[in-house]
């Protein structure tokens, strides 16, 4: 039993490893991340700048070794979007009631006047 655990465990840490490297590959390769987040027509000084903010201007393998360490802190950084942190926005008042449906199990159940599926069909 112990043998088989141990064997679960191995295969679960190998399958998370490749889990994060794809994740991290897959954001690298749609492109420059620093020409993602500025806007259009900006300067040679503002991609520099955004490299530099982001930490995108240091080699691939120290990014990546960033990358993991920042995930077993649960450190999921900054949206690019809103400029605040990842994780306080999961929780934010504009999700609204859909945390406490989520929490409480009836998250399949629409009962909101705003759901367009909301009625007797759903009853």
């Amino acid at each position: 039993m112990k043998k088989f655990i141990l064997k679960r465990l191995g295969l679960a840490a190998i399958s998370l490893f490749l889990l994060s490297l794809t994740i991290f590959l897959l954001i690298r390769i749609s492109g420059d991340p620093a020409v993602l987040l500025a806007e259009p027509g900006a300067s040679a000084a503002d991609l520099e700048a955004i490299r530099n903010q982001f930490g995108l201007n240091r080699p691939l393998w120290i990014q990546y070794v960033s990358f993991i360490s920042h995930l077993f802190r649960a450190d999921f950084g900054q949206s690019f979007y809103y400029r605040t942190d990842v994780f306080p926005r999961a929780s934010s008042p504009r999700c609204g009631s859909t945390n406490g449906r989520t929490a409480s199990g009836r998250s399949s159940r629409c009962s909101d006047s705003r759901c367009p599926r909301s009625g007797s069909a759903w009853s």
